[in-house]
């Protein structure tokens, strides 16, 4: 009976298979349809295991007997058939969505085809066949070979070309070394890619018609347009699908495809956030951008297995030597698995002494890297830097450096890398650097070096890359750069101060502290740290002669105020988002609205926030901030409403304040927020507080009518 059943939906199934690939061109499937096309992936494996299976029972039947192996063998032969016919229907409906490369894809599927066509006539010559087996034999070899084929086309359409045999072939793909002039985007942006993206966006398989291979054909779009608007990450499809949960349809990566980390996902909203920018060098940026700080460890990631691969004839320093070396403010470390070669980072201008250069000479042969940026290096310092014969790049911008200095590095037989920015060095006193034959390229902008000494050096050294930035035109107006917060926290005490600051000399900083944005000649000029006595918003702006004004720089300044004796979460987050329990929102522990899902932040959506906080002695407080997370893209809203109720006994609390704080009106940047309730001059021992999130999002967000998330990292008692 179950032989009959299955000989039935065979036959039935390779007609129906046989007339869609005569009408091809015309097929157009319902959207339920869709959904049984797109399981071809997952009923694969039946027919190739069932065939693997005919296969050794052929090779091994000898060892059973003949009448119980044959009704055996049948079965498993109408099983395999069944399952060939069933995956090549389903792929057929799949291969109609398109995004592949046709001519792989018409392969994949007539192989695919044919190895049903294949399966079934196997289940007639075993029957017909019963003596010499000849014509039953040749069609099973010709199915196995025909089923490695396929499978080998259908993993080049899903994991790009030439995936299976990969491995055993030579690599002729061009490592990328990372130098001062490598581009951003290059750098850190495209190995994300190139790891998540690149097998289902490609010249071969291009899900929804975009191809990420190139920045060319990235920049074209696809189907939904460009993926990115530079400046706003919360209005770009990528961190759009990105921010999704993986459970969505519209998530990228798909489920079941190595998924975007924490870091890489804030790497490409700060770089987004930035301008996105794709020839900017990495070393351009700002030491203190956003951008820089995030990518930094990327970029090092691969120096590092760049460097992995350079073989040092020096001998390994002792890890009590190196250990011993490391203090807050020098960290020395190697710069690859398993090499010798040591990596130095100098921190903190104003612990640097010669001294603490001249105690890293027991390890000078192993020194490659050595970072002495905005240290107070001078050219005396500059006789002990020459002993570091091994040194292969040497930063010592911002320092106090001159030409004689550089005629100390001349020692330096294997530098190949050089930054002398923001020194006094000259077009005549940087030349002799130029006689070292290693070296491939000096770093000169924001020098006294001159348009005319880059070009003279250049043409006289072709050899080395003389880097000047960017020389604007003296005509031309340029943006300064947005004012910084100094601050390590922006959580102050009672004796902090917020500071500022803009890297370009001759700025001017105005600032703002009602809300209001500054311009050029309203708000407050920037002299010394401000105060701040309570949660403050604070607007910055920079601007200079002959310099367009900066954007406003905003700054969320929380007071740090009294410190609960405990806290007591009344309701559990959700188990994905769950901090640190209640200690998360009463250690003045900031977290960013980029890496909510780090563990400074408590995420709520099914319930409230509800937190009950206790002062063993019970201070006069004033008002009651909650710092939360405004992430709009990635459904973080502020709460719908804020309620805070207190009393000295926690069992008969009476609510003294609430509030239902603005909500957003349209899509906006992320950041950390925060909402003050003022509750007068109390001094109650426990105060209760809770948030709502937002129980339906609003029309206009793309995830309309969905439950909303509200985010808290701390409350502070002012």
């Amino acid at each position: 009976m179950l032989r009959k059943i299955l000989a039935n939906f065979i036959f039935i199934l390779n007609i129906l298979i046989l007339f869609f690939l005569f009408v091809y061109d015309k097929l157009e499937f319902p959207n339920w349809m869709h959904v049984i096309g797109r399981m071809h992936p997952m009923i694969l494996h039946l027919p190739i295991g069932m065939l693997i299976m005919v296969s050794l029972l052929v090779l091994l039947q000898h060892h059973f007997k003949k009448k119980s192996s044959r009704p055996i063998l049948l079965l498993t032969l109408y099983i395999a058939a069944a399952a060939a016919a069933l995956t090549a229907f389903m792929g057929i409906i799949l291969s109609s969505e398109g995004g592949y490369d046709t001519v792989l894809l018409n392969r994949h599927l007539y192989t695919g085809v044919a190895i049903s066509l294949l399966a079934w006539a196997l289940v007639y010559i075993f029957q017909v066949d019963t003596k010499k087996k000849r014509w039953f034999n040749a069609a099973l070899v010709c199915s196995v070979m025909i089923l490695v084929l396929t499978g080998h086309m259908g993993a080049s359409l899903t994991h790009g070309e030439n995936y299976v045999l990969q491995p055993i072939q030579d690599k002729d793909e061009t490592e990328l070394v990372i130098t001062d002039s490598t581009s951003i985007y290059e750098a850190a942006i495209q190995p994300i890619f190139k790891a998540k993206c690149f097998s289902c966006h490609n010249e071969k398989k291009a899900k929804g018609d975009l191809i990420m291979t190139s920045i060319e054909s990235i920049l074209k779009g696809g189907e939904n347009g460009v993926i990115w608007v530079a400046g706003a990450p919360e209005k770009s499809e990528l961190m759009k699908r990105v921010n999704l949960p993986e459970e969505h349809d519209d998530h990228m990566p798909p489920t079941g495809k190595p998924q975007l980390n924490e870091s890489e996902i804030v790497l490409l909203h700060q770089w987004i956030r930035a301008g996105a920018e794709v020839k900017k060098a990495w070393t351009k940026f700002d030491t203190a951008d956003s951008v820089r700080i995030v990518a930094n460890p990327f970029i090092q990631k691969l120096q590092q297995a760049a460097s992995a691969e350079v073989s040092y004839s020096f001998p390994f320093a002792s890890a009590e030597t190196i250990e011993k070396l490391n203090t807050p403010y020098r960290t020395v470390a190697p710069f690859a698995l398993k090499s010798p070669a040591l990596k130095v980072d100098f921190f903190l201008r104003e612990t640097f002494s010669r001294a603490k250069l001249e105690e890293l000479l027991p390890v000078k042969e192993q020194v490659v890297i050595l970072n002495l940026s905005n240290m107070p290096v001078t050219d005396e310092d500059a006789k002990v830097l020459r002993q570091f014969t091994n040194l292969e790049k040497l930063n010592l911008q911002g320092t106090g450096i001159s030409g004689q200095a550089i005629r100390e590095l001349t020692e330096l037989k294997k530098l190949k890398s050089l930054s002398v920015t923001g020194t006094s060095v000259d077009g005549k006193s940087v030349e002799p650097i130029a006689g070292i034959s290693s070296l491939q390229e000096v770093f000169v902008w924001n020098t006294k070096l001159t348009p005319a000494d880059v070009d003279r050096l250049q043409k006289k050294f072709p050899s080395i890359h003389w880097d000047a930035g960017f020389i604007p035109d003296s005509s031309e107006m340029l943006r300064l750069t947005q004012p910084i917060l100094l601050n390590e926290s922006n959580v102050l005490g009672d004796n902090d101060r917020a500071s500022l600051k803009n890297n370009l000399p001759g700025t001017t900083i105005r600032y703002t502290l009602d809300g209001s944005a500054p311009d050029s000649i309203s708000g407050t000029v920037y002299k010394e740290p401000i105060p701040i006595s309570q949660y403050t918003i604070l607007k910055a702006i920079a601007c200079k002669e002959q310099w367009y004004c900066s954007e406003v720089a905003q700054f969320a300044l929380f007071k740090k105020g009294f410190t609960p004796t405990q806290a007591t979460l009344l309701n559990a987050p959700n188990k994905d988002y769950p901090g640190i329990g209640s200690q998360t929102v009463i250690d003045f522990k900031k977290g960013t609205a980029d890496n909510f899902r780090d563990e400074a932040w408590l995420g709520y959506r099914e319930k409230p926030f509800i937190t009950l906080f206790h002062f063993d002695h019970a201070p006069d407080i004033n008002s009651i901030t909650i710092s939360y997370a405004r992430n709009i893209s990635s459904y973080l809203m502020p709460p719908t409403s804020i309620e805070v109720w207190a009393g000295n006994d926690q069992n008969k609390l009476g609510l003294i304040s609430k509030v239902n704080p603005p909500q957003p009106t349209g899509m906006e940047s992320s950041r950390v927020d925060g909402f003050t309730l003022p509750i007068g001059k109390t001094n109650y021992s426990f105060y209760k507080v809770i948030a709502f999130p937002v129980v339906k999002l609003p029309d206009w967000h793309p995830g309309k009518g969905d439950k909303g998330w509200v985010f808290i990292d701390e409350v502070f008692f002012n």
